[in-house]
């Protein structure tokens, strides 16, 4: 029972730390400088002094988009990736198999991007015994003919509707620039290092 206790009273510590970052965090939440920028095989609109890195797998490539100088500053990652399931003809199909049915339908949002209706989903903070699974944001574009485009956003503990806003302008401004060519100027590419990482497999997030 005293362990229980103690256990309940830090699950009760985090939880009010998590908040308090959250306030905090709030006060920076929507940088008021974007650029857009090419990484990877995309254009992005993204907050000016943002940094990315690019891995290439055997499945795709693997984009982080860091939020600089914050002890828990935030993350967007794109995945890119074939999908193999042919039953999954849509957006939704993609993302509930992804988490395994573990949400209904009716928990996620329609977002369109990459020309694609899309969807998006905030998948809440989870506490479970002595442990807590901080939340994120994820959305999910299936483009044809079978590529699955996932954006998630990690970071704070707990999401407020500023991060929602900035994720989604992120996730809407994204542009698929495969086999076009250079259509983002060159002065406005992030300097990117490619890194080559065969023993990545499809399951980065």
């Amino acid at each position: 029972m005293a362990m229980q206790a103690v256990l309940t009273l830090v699950l009760g510590v985090s939880i009010l730390l998590a908040w308090l970052m959250s306030r905090a965090h709030a006060g920076r939440i929507y940088p008021p400088n974007w650029q857009t920028r090419k990484v990877g095989g995309f254009s992005v609109d993204a907050p000016g002094g943002w940094t990315a890195s690019v891995v290439r797998t055997r499945a795709g490539d693997y984009i982080t988009v860091d939020e600089p100088g914050q002890k828990r500053g935030r993350q967007i990652h794109i995945l890119d990736e074939p999908v193999t399931n042919e039953g999954q003809t849509s957006s939704l199909d993609v993302a509930m198999s992804f988490f395994n049915d573990e949400f209904p339908a009716g928990d996620f949002q329609n977002i369109d991007f990459l020309g694609q209706k899309g969807v998006w989903i905030e998948v809440p903070m989870e506490i479970s015994g002595d442990s807590m699974r901080p939340g994120y944001l994820a959305a999910f574009a299936l483009l044809p003919p079978n590529r699955l485009v996932l954006v998630k956003m990690t970071g704070p503990p707990i999401f407020v509707p500023g991060d929602i806003e900035l994720f989604k302008r992120f996730v809407q401004s994204l542009k698929d620039l495969h086999g076009k060519g250079q259509t983002v100027a060159k002065s406005n590419s992030w300097g990117l290092k490619y890194v080559s990482d065969e023993s990545s497999g499809s399951n980065a997030f």
